[in-house]
C-alpha cells in the first residue's frame, strides 16, 4: 500500500467511524443526549476521581455528603464528554448529580455567579 492510498484509507475509516462526527464544540445541552459519543481514555483520571467520591459518599466512608468539584480547562479540551460519561454511569446506578455550567471570567466570582443562577431555577 503506498503511502498516499494509506493516507486515503485512514480518511475514510475517520469519515465512516468519527465518534465525534458533528460535535467540534459541545453545547452544554448535549452533555444530556443519550447518543453523545464518549471516548473513555479521555480524561478517564478525572471521571474516575468524581465517580470514587461518589462511591465513598454512597458507602459512608466520608464524612460529608456532599462534595465539590470544579472541572476547569479551556475549551475544546474534553470537559462535556466527563460530564457526560459521569452522567451516564450514575443514570445506570439509579442516581444522580448537579451541575452548572458557566464560564467564569474570574474564579473569585463563582459563589456570586453560581448564588445567580440558583435563583433563575
Amino acid at each position: 500500500m503506498t503511502s498516499q492510498s494509506a493516507i486515503d484509507h485512514l480518511n475514510q475509516v475517520i469519515q465512516s467511524r468519527n465518534p465525534f462526527e458533528s460535535h467540534f464544540v459541545v453545547k452544554s445541552h448535549q452533555v444530556w443526549d443519550e447518543d453523545f459519543p464518549d471516548v473513555p481514555s479521555l480524561h478517564e483520571h478525572a471521571s474516575r476521581d468524581i465517580l470514587d467520591a461518589v462511591t465513598k459518599i454512597n458507602a459512608g466512608q466520608l464524612q460529608s455528603k456532599t462534595v465539590g468539584f470544579a472541572i476547569l480547562a479551556p475549551k475544546g479540551v474534553g470537559k462535556t464528554h466527563v460530564l457526560s460519561r459521569i452522567r451516564k454511569h450514575l443514570k445506570q446506578q439509579g442516581n444522580g448529580f448537579f451541575v452548572y455550567m458557566c464560564e467564569y471570567g474570574n474564579l473569585s466570582q463563582i459563589k456570586r455567579q453560581f448564588c445567580k443562577a440558583w435563583r433563575r431555577v
